[in-house]
């Protein structure tokens, strides 16, 4: 239904339902692919329709499973149907590169990892007070918000942007295209953020536009 409020899972699910494939992004990861002498893949290019931007779902193959063939990154790269068509040529390769940089440096499974870590701690303080779950992560971000310090899950994300940030720009040998489409995106407001946060009705800035600019220009 139009103005529902949709889980993550839920709102990915539905976001995929939409995706087609695109020959353009995968015109752009094989030629990438092929640069950094992977031989095998299994990494496709989608578009599609729903609100976001791009995300990535996927990591690296271990060795062994493709007996001597390098490790390999098998997973799946969606951009938002109207930054395929509205980006220059410069910054799509970026964005389709950043995504890249998520999967080939395994984030999904950090992510994935942490995710089940915060979980457990939620379970833990849910069955220590005898609360709810929804009342055991408004603890948690009831007790950030109060000490004032960023968290794991905070600090990862910001980190993992930068590494995807570093792998376009070395993959592309300019620092432009990133900086170009980062500045687009933040309509004159470089404080927005990029990734954020939550933990119950608590919602926390992981990293922003001026915060991935600023780093970019240090490479």
């Amino acid at each position: 239904m139009e103005g529902e409020e949709l889980s993550e899972s839920q709102n990915i699910e539905r976001i995929m339902s939409t995706a087609n494939v695109s020959s353009k992004l995968q015109r752009i990861i094989d030629d990438n692919m092929r640069r950094d002498n992977y031989s095998l893949y299994g990494v496709l290019g989608y578009s599609f329709a729903q609100r976001g931007s791009a995300f990535t779902i996927g990591g690296k193959v271990p060795k062994i499973a493709f007996f001597n063939n390098p490790e390999i990154p098998l997973g799946l790269i969606y951009v938002q149907e109207n930054l395929v068509n509205s980006l220059s040529a410069g910054e799509l390769e970026f964005t389709v590169l950043h995504e890249l940089g998520h999967l080939v440096n395994n984030h999904v499974v950090w992510n994935i990892a942490l995710l089940l870590m915060k979980e457990e701690l939620i379970d833990w303080l849910r069955d220590t007070l005898g609360t709810s779950k929804k009342n055991a992560r408004d603890l948690i971000g009831l007790a950030k918000l109060v000490l004032g310090r960023r968290t794991i899950e905070e600090e990862l994300a910001a980190q993992h942007e930068f590494i995807a940030d570093a792998y376009a720009v070395r993959c592309q040998g300019s620092r432009y295209h990133g900086i170009s489409l980062l500045q687009r995106l933040s309509n004159g407001n470089l404080e927005v953020p990029t990734h954020i946060t939550q933990d119950g009705s608590f919602f926390n800035t992981a990293i922003t536009l001026r915060q991935r600019i600023d780093a970019m220009e240090r490479l």
